[in-house]
């Protein structure tokens, strides 16, 4: 049976063997330069596109990605930023034919006369293929050290949650082993790579054009949002990678320091620190690390804040502040706050790695005397009853002074009997109690609220320095609120039939860091003296002498009193008295 078929188009072809002299495909690389004066150890960083086609109007099988290295080109220069490295802008063609543009730039460029740092890659990128279910962006690299650092990278770009999460993906890629058609592999064994694609499940109509250059992987299905967070994230990478972008406060730091609202007292337990920033790059994001030090521990580090900011042009004159507040469960004197300035290249530094620590630069404040609070005025999450159990945790007072009243972060039934509550505070040392609020009602709803418990007349007696017992107590249900603290035993509880406070509580330990404190009046009257006497009057040489003095305090009492001794000859010295 004979059959016949027929076949379009050229019938006479003719192949060309390609020789080292006679090349089967001419195609030709584009290449840029921006060299600074003095590269360390003469090193090169190439910043690579392929641009060819197979066939057809093409224009270029990573258009769109050589328009964003072109764009990353323009922005360094209209912005006169300078490259820490010799930067080679390499656009290759000949992809199609075995990578032959690349692998002709690298046998031209041998690496014992250059010295290639990195080689940065864009693949096709920026399109929107209907087609496709999913579209899948990259970063890889075939060295495994540099895979966290991409990853940080693209965590502060966050691709996905600017874009379609469901449609437009970021995979994080780990560290190349083999092949996959992109030119990085003709660079691995020359230098680090990294390269930046994107693909999607049936995306296979970047190399076909026609209509007058209206279709094809980068007009036709060009998405513009993509593009701007995907030339957002090129950026990124290229600058962490060729661009010092260094960093300042401007003019300074400032500092000031305040109390707290609603923590019972008036005194500073918080530093303020007010700054600019400024930076050589019209955009960066920089970190300020900012760590109280206790300068009484030698500046052993007790709370620290750490801020992101995107100082922008128009933002660099632009005042920022970090306030940060004594930690309750530090005792009060002398601290500073220290700043550290990152640039993005030492913040992903010290995301990757906390060691490695190069901020830009570093401020300290002058020593300040801060106060914890008389207790500890942040809501808790957590609760326990109160009905016949006395519950709280010990504090210590900053000063002397006379204690007015109690907040208590309480939450109590509204339904049934009205609930009556007390709180009470006790001396740690001997539990024995030192004063006991008026009874209220602390009907709160559902929601644990603020309450506040009053003492009267005369106020309990607070001493500087002396850790008390602050407590909270009902005949009903009502939750005294807290936090656990695993690595103290801050926490008392007696159980005790609602009554009389016991006169010492018999207290137990826990880790409950409750959420109550103290309100005071520090004792700014001093004492005064009534009388002084001394015994015998009158003293031969070598005797001795008792000196004698009434002193009366109405609030916080005396802490002490002092004699001055006056001798022949204008001298004198101080000696403390003792209570009697």
């Amino acid at each position: 049976m004979q059959e016949s078929i027929t076949v379009d188009g050229f019938i006479t072809q003719e192949y060309k063997k390609q020789t080292e002299d006679d090349p089967g495909v001419i195609s030709h690389n584009v290449v840029a330069y921006r060299n600074i004066s003095q590269s360390p150890d003469n090193a090169i960083v190439v910043l690579s596109n392929r641009m060819d086609s197979w066939w057809a109007e093409c224009p270029g099988d990573a258009s769109t990605s050589g328009a964003i290295l072109l764009g990353i080109s323009k922005y360094m220069e209209d912005n006169d930023i300078t490259p820490k490295y010799n930067l080679t802008f390499l656009f290759t063609t000949g992809e199609e034919y075995g990578m032959r543009g690349a692998q002709h730039y690298v046998d031209s460029h041998p690496k014992d006369e250059y010295n290639y740092k990195y080689w940065i890659g864009f693949e096709q990128l920026g399109f929107h293929y209907p087609s496709d279910a999913v579209h899948n962006l990259t970063l890889s690299t075939y060295n495994p050290d540099l895979y966290p650092y991409l990853c940080a990278i693209q965590n502060q770009t966050d691709y996905e949650d600017r874009m379609n999460s469901e449609y437009f993906q970021y995979i994080n890629l780990a560290s190349k082993t083999g092949w996959d058609g992109a030119e990085d592999y003709v660079w691995e064994d020359i230098c680090d790579t990294i390269l930046i694609e994107k693909e999607g499940d049936t995306w296979d109509g970047h190399h076909q054009v026609g209509g007058d250059y209206q279709e094809g992987d980068s007009l036709q299905y060009i998405n513009r949002t993509d593009v701007n967070v995907t030339f957002e994230l090129a950026w990124n990478m290229t600058k962490y990678f060729i661009v010092n972008p260094d960093c300042s406060f401007d003019e300074g730091v400032s500092y000031t320091t305040f109390d707290s609202p609603n923590d019972g007292d008036t005194l500073p337990d918080t530093i303020r620190a007010e700054f600019s920033i400024n930076s050589i790059l019209p955009s960066d994001k920089v970190m300020v690390n900012a760590t109280l030090r206790d300068q009484n521990d030698n500046g052993a580090v007790v709370a620290w804040k750490v801020v992101n900011y995107t100082i922008t042009t128009l933002s660099q004159s632009h005042p920022y502040n970090i306030t940060i507040t004594i930690p309750d469960t530090d005792a009060q004197g002398e601290y500073t706050l220290q700043l550290r300035l990152y640039n993005s290249t030492g913040r992903i530094n010290k995301i990757v790695n906390s060691s490695d620590d190069e901020p830009n630069e570093i401020q300290e404040s002058d020593s300040f005397h801060l106060y914890h609070p008389f207790g500890n005025p942040t809501p808790g999450d957590f609760s326990h009853s109160t009905e016949d159990i006395i519950r709280g945790s010990y504090f210590t007072a900053n000063e002397y002074g006379t204690a007015r009243n109690i907040t208590a972060y309480v939450q109590a039934n509204t339904s049934g009997s009205p609930v009556h509550s007390v709180c009470m505070i006790y001396r740690k040392n001997d539990s024995k109690l030192i004063g006991r609020t008026i009874e209220i009602l602390p009907a709160t709803g559902p929601t644990p609220q603020w309450r506040i418990y009053n003492f009267t007349e005369p106020y309990p007696v607070l001493e500087e320095g002396t850790e008390y017992v602050l407590v909270c107590w009902s005949d009903g249900p009502c939750n005294l609120y807290y936090d656990h603290i695993p690595w103290t035993t801050q926490g008392r509880y007696d159980s005790h039939t609602y009554g009389v406070p016991p006169d010492p509580a018999a207290f137990s330990l826990d880790t409950s860091y409750y959420s109550i404190y103290c309100g005071y009046r520090n004792d700014t009257n001093p004492p005064w003296i009534t009388n002084v006497s001394e015994d015998p009057h009158i003293v031969g040489f070598g005797g001795n002498i008792t000196i004698s003095a009434d002193v009366v305090d109405n609030e916080s009492g005396v802490k002490n009193v002092t004699v001055v001794i006056g001798y022949p000859g204008g001298k004198s010295e101080n000696n403390t008295m003792s209570l009697i």
